[in-house]
């Protein structure tokens, strides 16, 4: 490690506050701006339903506030309802990360029935041919507002996620116009960051400049918006984040059990396997993940998505694995 925190505060947290679950490798979407590689690991191995089960029971023994699932496609995994029940009724609550283009409408009912789950739903556009690009599928606009149809309800919290390209960053007002017709809680956008040269040679990634000014224009227009948190995500920023406090706060668990502290770092920390708990793997070390070399030295110098782009470049699209 670099150095050791020495904030006695820090250390009262003995478990995360909160974590992201990727669930799933299943996937039928094809983002250009992956990252996590999904379309190329649709026959890759996940946790066994054990692995499921005990890692479940830890979460809950160890009073988890809250985690999001993601994938992949959650929707696709058979252990999505039974994994949402045993959390939520240990008093975890849920964030489902959904792509808004699966129709399980017996998962859709027994999830929005549930006041602890709660949806982000992954649309970058309300135009087809916009959205179909991004997601690699045909009429997923059309798809996903049929899927807010069906998830809207009294209780039910729905944020918008919107990733940003040359292709829909001049539309953040005409995007914010749409919303409005479905009962949305939040508005998050953010850039697409080119964690894959796919992405990078695409020519659709913004650059530093392009980023600052869609910034500033969400900042412009939330204050336009009345019912509805509208925000715009730095992803810089969380790591520069993570760079200077050096602790980490949860993390995320990829659908074989590998670690990770955030989806735009190209570093592993093996999987939970490789410790025999989650907990041991968060005492062992995972909880100061931040602060390992060479993850430590080579962030220093994030500022910028340009900078998370380079960084990428510079390791040749590869990741790094770091032993805890």
């Amino acid at each position: 490690m670099v150095y050791e925190t020495d904030t006695p505060a820090l250390e009262k947290f003995q478990f995360p506050i909160t974590l992201i679950w990727e669930l799933t490798n299943q996937c039928r979407s094809n983002c250009i701006y992956c990252s996590g590689s999904f379309p190329e690991k649709q026959n890759c191995g996940e946790m066994t339903h054990a692995e499921k089960k005990r890692l479940v029971a830890e979460l809950a023994e160890n009073q988890l506030f809250g985690i999001n699932i993601s994938g992949g496609e959650p929707f696709l995994s058979d252990d999505l309802l039974w994994i949402t029940d045993e959390l939520t009724a240990a008093g975890v609550k849920i964030m489902l990360v959904t792509s808004g283009l699966i129709h399980d409408d017996k998962k859709i009912r027994k999830l929005v029935s549930n006041p602890d789950v709660s949806f982000t739903v992954s649309l970058d556009s309300f135009r087809n041919d916009i959205n179909d690009l991004h997601r690699g599928v045909l009429q997923s606009a059309d798809r996903v507002r049929s899927f807010l149809e069906k998830i809207s309800g009294e209780r039910t919290y729905i944020a918008l996620e919107c990733v940003l390209t040359k292709k829909n960053c001049m539309d953040i007002a005409d995007y914010l116009q749409e919303t409005a017709s479905y009962p949305v809680s939040e508005v998050r956008f953010q850039a697409a960051v080119p964690v894959s040269r796919k992405m990078y040679d695409s020519g659709l990634c913004l650059n530093d400049e392009e980023v600052r000014s869609a910034a500033g224009e969400v900042e412009r227009l939330a204050p336009l918006t009345t019912h509805t948190r509208i925000r715009f995500v730095d992803q810089s920023g969380m790591i520069r984040n993570g760079y200077r406090k050096a602790r980490n706060w949860g993390g995320i668990i990829a659908p074989d059990g590998t670690l990770r502290v955030n989806a735009y770092l190209p570093f592993e920390f093996g999987r939970i396997s490789d410790y025999g708990s989650f907990l041991s793997a968060w005492k062992q070390g995972f909880s100061h993940a931040w602060d390992y070399e060479p993850l430590h030295q080579l962030i220093a110098d994030v500022h910028s998505v340009g900078d998370i782009a380079e960084l990428y470049r510079r390791l040749e699209y590869s990741t790094a694995h770091i032993a805890l």
